[in-house]
């Protein structure tokens, strides 16, 4: 099946997955906003890829337009580890929230990986929402999870959990044997 991977990247973590996916898939890639239009209307399917930021998945509402008739994959990139049911319960809220009532995903088409945090690197806006998360969560005290203890010491030292090998599950969803790059 034709696909067009599509996403959008503030801070370049989701670039990375959507290139890398891009690659082992044998896609054009493409930032929202500067897309071929011709060619994600010819793709029968879409994966999109999106950052998670203040309740919601980057880019998704613009991204919709191109959803209906296609066969469509989603990657979201946050911090939070994903393995837990609680943290992948709120993106699924995130990801119908972003659709809206009129759209859903398939079961099985959502995957959620982890990205990079570097607080130098923010933008005045999301500078200014970390710096309230910050406040919010330290006055949880004692009460923090691992995920906000880790949060609140990427402030001091970026992190950076991008791990291409992460996006295997989604290559073999989408039908194709998973190679690395290089390999």
């Amino acid at each position: 099946m034709n696909t067009v991977v599509l996403y959008t990247s503030h801070y370049g973590a989701t670039e990375r997955y959507a290139r890398a996916l891009a690659a082992a898939l044998g896609a054009p890639c493409f930032a929202l906003g500067e897309e071929d239009v011709q060619a994600v209307h010819r793709a029968g399917r879409i994966v999109y890829g999106g950052g998670l930021y203040a309740g919601g998945v980057a880019g998704l509402c613009r991204a919709k337009k191109y959803f209906p008739g296609k066969d469509v994959f989603l990657f979201t990139v946050g911090l939070a580890q994903t393995q837990q049911q609680a943290v992948r319960d709120e993106i699924e809220r995130q990801v119908q929230r972003g659709l809206g009532p009129r759209q859903s995903l398939a079961p099985g088409r959502l995957f959620c990986l982890r990205g990079a945090f570097c607080f130098e690197k923010l933008g005045l806006v999301h500078k200014t929402m970390m710096r309230m998360m910050r406040r919010m969560l330290l006055k949880k005290g004692g009460g923090m999870t691992q995920d906000d203890r880790a949060l609140l010491a990427a402030f001091r030292t970026p992190v950076d959990f991008v791990d291409v090998s992460a996006l295997a599950p989604l290559v073999k969803a989408c039908g194709v044997p998973y190679r690395e790059a290089g390999k």
